[in-house]
């Protein structure tokens, strides 16, 4: 959202999702369980356990609520600051196949490219309607957490945030379905445990407990872009063997930091058979802050941050609740890694020498009323615009025609580069939105944001923003 007003306003409140990258070879289906039936079969669930609410559904669709509105709160029972988020990759996938385009990308955006559930073997998926295809979410003190706090969880799952709607068999439900999952928690798949021997067994009678990382709320689920008719009514493109598992998690730390976190692996698992090259991996985002008429955007490449902020000292929306504007963001963590003999990376929260953890590499947004167009869902010119995207260019159809982003204020004004609006708005120095050249031209507001990391990394695919993949 762009705000044709260079009034450049100091955060008050800041939120941020922090992603991090993992990577992993395919398991062998033979180590693959199929569990017992849940008793319930959740599709939407919400992360809400600390000043963020934030709903994800378990195709892969994030931030945008059950009934097509914006999905991610903050603070928690308040205004809303994104209506739509998502994770999109793209690659050349080197098949053998005569007739089909070997660039292709998958993920989501305003639609969603991935079916529920994991692809047992190159080309096959498992039937999304199988009762363990499904969310699971957990909380580490679900047997004795009061019916207070489940009334309150249970009335934004259940009614818009109202408490007065809520009965004692909805507390029941939210307490039986933690319970549920909590028993269910699909370690076999890929969700997270306390692995006390490390041997990557989960053993209950040995104490080993699901979760990571003493979170308080985690929620994890797996799906893949194998469907043939999501991923063309994504982009246009055939689909590229990709399972995608993705693990929410955050923290219950009022007066600390991570009351305002909420943390996000994605881990992308090539299954299609195939190598998978120059593979991006990129955050989308389509950032609401209260009314969206006076959003400004911003980037902190040092930092490896993405953010919007509000143009306007009052926002209408949060005005409701007594409030000021928060700001919003999406950091990275801990990003993929790359052979280097000198250095140490991160990766799966453990020290991995001889490796380092790759930064985010661009920062794309659409500026209101510029001539950037937005990438054609449901066709494959909308492949190669949103490729050039993830390239940190402008979203053109044509990927030998490289059109950069130019600064639009500051001491670099008019020089390409691959982080506009870097400046920063506290202080009102270098390229900030809503200044200079980055005025609107008067068309209606809207834009949103994603960014991106690139390099040639082997073998591995990772999240957050983007990585160029090989196949070994």
């Amino acid at each position: 959202m762009r705000f044709a007003n260079n009034k450049i306003l100091k955060v008050f409140t800041v939120a941020l999702f922090i992603f991090l990258i993992c990577q992993r070879v395919l398991p062998k289906d033979s180590d693959i369980i199929i569990q017992s039936s849940p008793k319930y079969e959740p599709t939407y669930s919400m992360l809400n356990i600390n000043n963020i609410s934030s709903w994800i559904r378990n195709d892969g669709q994030s931030a945008h609520s059950p009934d097509n509105n914006e999905g991610i709160f903050y603070p928690r029972g308040t205004g809303y600051v994104v209506y739509q988020d998502g994770l999109v990759w793209g690659g050349y996938v080197r098949d053998n196949h005569p007739f089909l385009p070997r660039l292709r990308v998958g993920g989501q955006t305003y639609r969603v490219g991935t079916v529920p559930g994991r692809i047992v073997s190159p080309g096959v998926p498992e039937d999304p309607n199988e009762p363990h295809v499904r969310i699971y979410r957990i909380r580490s003190n679900y047997q004795t957490v009061s019916d207070k706090v489940l009334k309150r969880d249970a009335a934004e799952l259940f009614y818009g945030g109202d408490t007065a709607q809520v009965g004692q068999s909805d507390i029941d439900a939210v307490r039986s379905q933690y319970a549920a999952d909590w028993y269910e928690w699909p370690t076999q798949y890929g969700a997270p445990f306390y692995d006390k021997n490390g041997n990557g067994v989960f053993e209950p009678q040995s104490g080993e407990r699901p979760g990571l990382l003493d979170a308080d709320q985690v929620i994890w689920f797996v799906c893949n872009n194998q469907d043939t008719g999501s991923a063309f009514l994504f982009y246009g493109s055939p689909p590229m063997g990709i399972e995608l598992q993705v693990t929410l998690w955050g923290y219950n730390r009022p007066g600390n930091a991570l009351h305002q976190l909420v943390f996000k692996r994605f881990r992308l698992i090539n299954k299609s058979g195939y190598k998978i090259d120059s593979m991006f991996v990129g955050q989308w985002s389509d950032t609401d802050l209260g009314q969206y008429t006076n959003d400004l955007l911003g980037c902190d490449s040092l930092l490896d941050v993405g953010y919007v902020y509000n143009g306007e000292a009052q926002d209408a929306i949060f005005q409701s609740f007594g409030l000021p504007p928060p700001s919003f963001g999406y950091g990275l963590l801990s990003g993929p890694i790359i052979s280097a003999p000198q250095d140490t990376a991160i990766f799966d929260f453990q020290k991995k020498p001889h490796f380092k953890n790759l930064p985010m590499t661009s920062f794309w947004y659409k500026p209101a009323g510029t001539p950037i167009p937005d990438p054609d869902l449901g066709e494959y010119k909308g492949t190669l615009q949103m490729y050039n995207l993830m390239n940190g260019y402008w979203p053109f159809s044509d990927t030998t025609r490289i059109n950069p982003y130019l600064h639009g204020c500051g001491p670099f004004e008019g020089n390409p580069t691959k982080f506009p609006v870097n400046g920063d708005p506290v202080y009102g120095t270098g390229d900030i939105d809503g200044a200079g050249c980055n005025l609107p031209f008067g068309s209606p507001p809207y834009s949103y944001i994603q960014w991106s990391i690139y390099h040639a990394a082997r073998r591995h695919a990772g999240s957050g923003f983007c990585t160029r993949w090989r196949n070994r």
